[in-house]
């Protein structure tokens, strides 16, 4: 389960960096 989590979270991450760069 935290496995789980923990892979939401670093999709989230890498989505919301590449949301950033977009933007910039």
């Amino acid at each position: 389960m935290i496995s789980q989590f923990s892979q939401k979270v670093s999709e989230i991450l890498i989505y919301s960096k590449e949301e950033a760069n977009r933007l910039r």
